[in-house]
């Protein structure tokens, strides 16, 4: 379950919940983000960067594209997961970064990109390099990249991939 407060087209409170783990993430941009986790409430803070780079790859949308992206940037561990789950766990610093390489609908990144900004992480548009906006007329999002504080864009190369593939 997902919800998000938009503001200006911008998230600015968001919350993930997974009932089936009995996991809520939180976060307010601008002020903090939380896990709670068996009635357990942990602030998430921003952590070092991984000595080994951990990437999210979907379940249900994998593409040759991710296996591209993870050798151009040396990924270490890949781990696959389904949902918004993957923005909480980079906000919490289990996952580095999260390449979406096929759209996605705005109810699907607004409350995890809350979350993540509110730790100092990032989710930008993959052409632009901008953080998603929100109210677009169709609510779709084109390929995507998700990353904890304190990497940033520059720390991922994305280019010199095969032409029509991005």
């Amino acid at each position: 379950m997902n919800i998000a407060l938009i503001i200006d087209g911008k998230p600015t409170l968001g919350v993930v919940y997974a009932p089936a783990l009995n996991e809520l993430y939180a976060g307010i941009v601008g002020l903090e983000a939380w896990q709670l986790k068996h009635k357990q409430k942990t602030i998430l803070n921003k952590i070092k960067k991984s000595k080994d780079t951990c990437m999210a790859v979907s379940r249900f949308h994998n593409l040759a594209d991710t296996n591209i992206f993870s050798k151009n940037n040396n990924i270490s561990k890949v781990v696959s997961m389904g949902s918004a789950l993957k923005y909480a766990r980079i906000a919490l610093g289990e996952i580095d970064v999260y390449p979406r390489l096929v759209g996605s609908s705005e109810w699907d990144t607004a409350a995890g990109q809350a979350v993540l900004e509110a730790v100092g992480g990032s989710l930008l548009d993959w052409h632009t390099k901008m953080p998603l906006g929100y109210g677009k007329s169709n609510r779709r999002n084109g390929r995507l990249l998700a990353f904890r504080a304190p990497y940033g864009r520059d720390d991922f190369v994305l280019q010199n991939y095969k032409p029509g593939l991005l």
